[in-house]
C-alpha cells in the first residue's frame, strides 16, 4: 500500500498508474504493476493507493527500498507499507503497545518488535 500520494481531482487508472511509476523509477525499480485507490473521496485528504507488483520477490524488494523515498524532495511525504488485514493491524497495533509500556518500565533495555514477536536485544 501506498499512503500520502497526491491525488488530482480527475485522476484515472492510467494516470495514477503513471504517478506509480514515477514513484517506483525514484527507487530504482520499473516492475509491471496495477494500482487503485481505495476509500472514499474526503475533502483534502489522498487515499491510500494498493499495488500489485508482478511478483513476491519484486514486494520484498520494494518495501526494502521504502525508506529511501524519505530522502527524495519530490517523494518525501509517501509512504510504503505492506497491505494488512484488520487482524494483522490488531495484533500489531497490541504489540506496539505492549512494546511501548516495556520501554516506559525498563528505560535501559532494547526492545523491538520482529517476526510477529517482541525482541529483547
Amino acid at each position: 500500500m501506498v499512503f500520502g500520494l497526491p491525488e488530482c481531482e480527475d485522476e484515472t487508472e492510467s494516470v495514477l498508474k503513471g504517478k506509480m511509476e514515477n514513484v517506483l523509477a525514484e527507487l530504482g525499480e520499473k516492475p509491471t504493476i496495477e494500482a487503485n485507490r481505495v476509500g472514499l473521496k474526503r475533502g483534502g485528504r489522498e487515499r491510500p493507493v494498493i499495488v500489485k507488483p508482478q511478483s513476491k520477490e519484486m514486494l520484498l524488494s520494494l518495501l526494502q527500498k521504502a525508506k529511501q523515498l524519505k530522502q527524495t524532495e519530490s517523494y518525501c511525504g509517501v509512504y510504503l507499507a505492506r497491505d494488512m488485514s484488520f487482524a494483522e493491524r490488531s495484533k500489531r497495533r497490541e504489540l506496539q503497545q505492549t512494546l511501548k509500556e516495556l520501554r516506559d518500565s525498563n528505560p535501559g533495555g532494547q526492545f523491538r518488535v520482529r517476526r510477529g514477536v517482541i525482541d529483547f536485544t
